[in-house]
């Protein structure tokens, strides 16, 4: 059955995983979840979410998420994590891991994804002073690998952070940026291309 769902939704849940009532998947491509994951009721899992143990050996060390918690996109092995609902740190942690690693192998878009990510999570737990950095390094990162798709996702978050501390001029700059950049994509609502 596992297989069969794999084959259908491009999500790889093991049979043995404890997931409880209410989970939602948003973009299922590429999660997988691992043989002795817990997770609690309510919790998001967005794509390309990989919950394990990097080794069989290790499966003790699979994580466990608590009640009501989001994993946001391409969070990758996260091993012997407990993450509850409201705590910043877990958050923090998986994606100081991720960055990290991204850092270490050179990963310039990758590690662009994963401080986006950071930011986003950072803003909306009410951190958008602290969600800056992050965001700013990202920008740096997307333009210098020329990645319009990205570079306009982070200029939308940029522009509600600013937004949000007050700088409209700032976030007017941000939002018209990204605005042009999904024009020149041609993915843009309403656009008629």
């Amino acid at each position: 059955i596992a297989r069969w769902s794999h084959f259908l939704t491009g999500v790889d849940i093991a049979p043995a995983a404890k997931i409880g009532p209410g989970l939602r998947i948003a973009h299922g491509t590429g999660i997988v979840v691992g043989n002795a994951v817990e997770i609690g009721a309510g919790c998001l899992l967005m794509h390309g979410v990989t919950l394990g143990a990097p080794t069989l050996s290790r499966i003790g060390d699979m994580p466990k998420l608590g009640d009501r918690v989001t994993v946001a996109s391409q969070t990758n092995n996260l091993a012997n994590l407990e993450m509850r609902a409201g705590r910043l740190e877990a958050a923090r942690a998986a994606y100081s891991e991720a960055i990290a690693v991204a850092r270490e192998v050179e990963d310039r878009s990758r590690l662009a994804t994963y401080l986006s990510n950071l930011a986003n999570i950072m803003s909306r737990l009410g951190l958008h002073g602290e969600a800056l950095v992050p965001l700013n390094e990202a920008l740096t990162l997307q333009r210098a690998t020329g990645d319009p798709s990205g570079l306009s996702g982070t200029l939308v978050n940029l522009g509600i952070a600013q937004a949000t501390l007050g700088d409209s001029a700032s976030s007017m700059v941000s939002f018209r940026e990204a605005l042009s950049l999904r024009e020149s994509l041609g993915d843009v609502a309403g656009s008629g291309r």
